[in-house]
């Protein structure tokens, strides 16, 4: 499912998508839960709030459950009869995503929107991106903008925060909105979103909706390229190389564009550290190689190295 992205603003962010694999905390649910025959017997002795956790186990295949998404539909449909709304919004899924059934984009919006009317942050975040999208219903970014700040109200999760954000942002189908943007983008920060710290930086950059900083800009850079976010990366060596709102080095930009180009293919940040490269002293050079090879070997692993190398192969890159 498509969902609202920094593509448009800085031209290089990956889609969202929903997946499959197991969601942050299921391993330790994988032994909260106990074993699904036991979940089972219990649901027939009238424990029905047992639905739930059996249809999550077959979906997942755990708690010793094969993995059937037959059967997962099945127990999703029981616990979402009797109003979870997790459950909805697992039925959503499965028909959103094709989950042992043909793709079903109306029967997946009915699920998200009845999962949304009971308030599940979720479900109102989903429902957003298919209005958002335009699946199974017009567009209508207005309304996926209204989902979006209910689910960033009570979500622990930084998404629908991003893309109300973003959406500010951009004055993408709504008005844009530096001063949103800025307050959606702090709680996406806060709730664990890397890729906001370069949005926030460019408003503090730009001075749009707060006043401009190039200092604050700088330090957000930093924050998000030590959280690992390449176009902060990036655009931290852009900072360092011009001065802007940190202290010049051709030595910190080199270190950090040696980071990108190593973990991505990146064209801008390959053309940029040729640049900067072609401008260093011989000693700034000796020292950069000296220190690139430990920030390389912090950020860089060995998923990203085979990921890149894939993607040559593929792309003919």
């Amino acid at each position: 499912m498509k969902i609202v992205n920094r593509v448009a603003v800085y031209a290089a962010l990956c889609l969202f998508a929903f997946s499959a694999a197991l969601p942050a905390g299921v391993l330790a649910q994988k032994t909260t839960r106990g074993n699904y025959q036991e979940m089972i017997s219990a649901y027939n002795k009238g424990e029905l709030g047992k639905a739930f956790d059996i249809g999550f186990s077959f979906f997942h295949g755990i708690s010793g459950a094969p993995q059937d998404f037959a059967k997962s539909r099945e127990w999703f449909s029981k616990a979402a009869a009797g109003g979870n709304t997790a459950a909805m919004v697992k039925l959503g899924d499965i028909y959103s995503d094709s989950y042992g059934v043909k793709k079903n984009l109306p029967q997946a919006f009915k699920w998200y929107s009845l999962a949304a009317e009971k308030g599940d942050a979720e479900g109102q975040e989903k429902l957003g991106d298919m209005y958002y999208n335009g699946e199974a219903v017009k567009v209508s970014k207005l309304d996926a903008a209204k989902l979006y700040a209910k689910a960033a109200e009570k979500s622990s999760d930084y998404s629908p925060s991003s893309k109300l954000g973003r959406m500010y942002l951009l004055g993408d189908g709504i008005k844009k909105d530096p001063a949103g943007a800025m307050k959606w983008m702090l709680k996406s920060d806060e709730l664990g979103d890397a890729g906001a710290a370069v949005d926030i930086a460019g408003l503090y950059s730009a001075g749009a909706g707060v006043k401009r900083s190039y200092s604050k800009a700088a330090e957000w850079l930093v924050k998000g390229a030590n959280q690992g976010d390449t176009i902060a990366m990036r655009r931290l060596a852009e900072a360092y190389f011009a001065g802007e709102g940190i202290r010049k080095s051709k030595v910190e930009a080199y270190k950090w564009l040696s980071v990108v180009t190593a973990k991505e293919t990146n064209p801008a940040a390959e053309t940029l550290i040729k640049r900067v490269a072609a401008s260093m002293s011989r000693s700034e050079m000796e020292e950069a190689k000296m220190q690139a090879p430990g920030l390389v070997k912090k950020f860089v692993t060995r998923e990203d190295v085979e990921k890149k190398a894939y993607l040559k192969t593929i792309k003919g890159i």
